[in-house]
């Protein structure tokens, strides 16, 4: 949802509506077409994303200001909340309408923990927290750190489309086969809740039978926990949040493990939250978390949609679940309450594996509905975030860097005083004059290698006698952007000719005259502070005498990222893809 949000948002910001061949452009639209738009864009997309996954507007801006806003503002603050909220409503609209009673508008979002109930927590649990937090920023690294090997594996072996999808269909096999294999091996029969006693052989108390005859077939009601046989022949199939499956058990029983792998994700974090003390044993339990780490470690970053936060979720949740089972085995004092201590796994384990700790405190106490359980929750986010950190950066992190995606972090390197425009600055920079020939214009834009976006408008410069070892390239005037370009040559309707390609354009008209410029012996924090808080693209940078060398652009300073690993810092430069 994160990802569909941010997509949507960047194709609205386009202003583009294509029909075949043709393509509509309104002018009105051309202030969303900026780039200063179009990453505000994204940002609330991502954000209404969020929202609308798990009800949490909210956590949603908190998620955008996070990991996916550049740099923040007010205004850019506001519209995010907007989008969050708007999405929220209309999605909560639209499934309660869906569901047959819109005047409700009881489902604000996609994914619910739904209510845990009136949990309390004593001052001798949290200890037991800062453990289990310790213990999911260590599962969390361990998950981060085999999913970077199979990652770089993966970008190796699989390198074309064809391929990648083929990557993609083995997978899906291998983890139907797995689960099967999973649900065959490991005997976990239960009796069906408010199944007749007879047909199992045993019948759990606190459940309500309620027989009736249709032929031979005997109509089962339940007002158990995983939903009600009403009216129906057959015991097994939809509860409400998945599928009671058979499996491999006899008539009459489910295999737990079964209903937990059939179910939606959402569906399986939810039954592990809300299912009685004694629905499971240990060894299924055992067995599943270290498969589905497993598995859900090999599938991110698969060529499919697929995201890490309701897997991380289902981990911790199992996981924290059997941190409760045994505390309340051992110490029989302490209630029977299991479900905080799965809330708990869950919070710590996606905690230890992205790294976040504001937004996602919010998005789990909104999905929740219960805020007396925040601190435990904040406070378990911080210790799992820093075991994690220990070891290396969050999953969101290292694939933004094995992509090459020059996102700036949020403060500049630890170890880059020494660092100066002049070292990091691209040189020899394309420049235009004052008063370009269209020719030469026509010449820039065409360049297969370009991938400049803006270019700086100079004067006492002539690029046809410039020797490529110069050092300067003429007296500071201006900066026009690409796109300007291209709107200027649009004008000429694509059909230049000899005589116009001749002519030549007064670019004083169009430039900005007063662009963002730096001395050439600036340190990096400074520039990087500058594109950091005010948003820049471009920085051009010039001598004393305000001479153009060089120009600096985000991926000039994403490719410096300061590593902390085991307590050791060092100082990276990584390849930046700039296609």
């Amino acid at each position: 949802m994160i990802h569909s949000g941010a997509i949507c948002a960047s194709g609205l910001s386009r202003a583009e509506f294509v029909c075949g061949k043709r393509t509509w452009r309104p002018k009105w639209c051309d202030l969303l077409r900026s780039d200063e738009e179009r990453r505000d864009f994204v940002a609330a997309g991502a954000a209404a994303g969020v929202s609308a996954a798990f009800a949490s507007p909210v956590g949603g801006v908190l998620f955008s200001l996070e990991e996916g806003a550049s740099f923040l503002n007010q205004t850019l603050t506001w519209r995010m909340l907007f989008s969050s909220v708007t999405a929220s409503l209309l999605l909560d609209m639209m499934m309660s309408a869906l569901n047959g009673h819109a005047e409700d508008m009881s489902n604000p979002g996609l994914v619910s923990f739904g209510y845990v109930g009136d949990i309390t927590f004593k001052t001798y649990e949290i200890p037991i927290f800062m453990i289990m937090a310790i213990f999911g920023g260590l599962s969390g690294a361990l998950f981060v750190q085999l999913n970077y090997r199979v990652t770089l594996l993966r970008s190796r072996l699989f390198v074309t489309r064809w391929l990648k999808v083929t990557e993609t269909v083995l997978v899906a096999a291998a983890s139907a086969v797995v689960l099967v294999v999973l649900i065959y091996s490991v005997p976990d029969c239960q009796p069906l809740r408010g199944f007749p006693q007879q047909a199992t052989g045993s019948n759990k108390t606190g459940s309500r039978d309620v027989t009736s005859q249709r032929g031979n077939a005997s109509i089962v009601a339940d007002n158990g926990d995983y939903g009600e046989y009403i009216e129906r022949s057959d015991p097994y199939g939809d509860n409400g949040h998945g599928f009671v499956i058979k499996g491999f058990c006899p008539y009459g029983q489910h295999s737990r493990i079964a209903d937990i792998l059939f179910k939606t994700p959402e569906g399986g974090l939810h039954a592990i939250l809300h299912a009685p003390l004694d629905e499971w044993s240990f060894g299924p339990l055992i067995v599943l978390v270290v498969v589905y780490h497993l598995m859900a470690t090999c599938t991110y970053g698969v060529m499919a949609s697929s995201g890490i936060f309701i897997p991380a979720l289902l981990i911790g949740g199992v996981w924290g679940r059997i941190v409760g089972m045994l505390l309340m085995r051992g110490l029989p004092g302490i209630g029977t309450k299991v479900s905080k201590y799965a809330l708990v796994g869950a919070a710590c384990q996606l905690g230890g594996t992205v790294r976040m700790t504001i937004s996602l405190a919010v998005i789990i106490l909104e999905c929740t509905g219960d805020i007396t359980f925040g601190v435990p929750i904040i406070l378990s986010l911080f210790v799992a975030k820093w075991i994690g950190d220990f070891f290396n950066p969050g999953i969101y992190d290292l694939h933004i860097e094995i992509m090459g995606i020059p996102l700036l972090p949020w403060k500049p390197p630890d170890m880059c005083y020494n660092v100066n425009a002049s070292d990091v600055m691209s040189a020899p920079v394309i420049c235009l004059r004052t008063v370009e020939k269209i020719r030469r214009i026509v010449k820039i834009l065409g360049l297969e290698s370009l991938s400049h976006n803006g270019f700086p408008v100079v004067e006492d410069y002539t690029p046809e006698n410039s020797d490529p070892t110069t050092v300067t390239f003429g007296r500071l005037k201006g900066f026009i952007l690409k796109s300007q370009l291209e709107r200027i040559l649009l004008g000429q309707d694509n059909n230049i000719s000899e005589e116009e390609l001749d002519s030549v354009i007064d670019l004083r008209m169009h430039m900005d005259r007063s662009p963002y410029i730096v001395q050439e012996d600036v340190s990096l924090p400074k520039i990087f502070k500058l594109f950091r808080g005010i948003g820049l693209r471009h920085l051009v940078v010039v001598n004393d005498r305000n001479m153009v060398v060089g120009i600096i652009t985000r991926i000039n300073l994403a490719k410096y990222r300061a590593e902390s690993k085991k307590g050791q810092l060092k100082l990276a430069e990584l390849e930046i893809d700039d296609r």
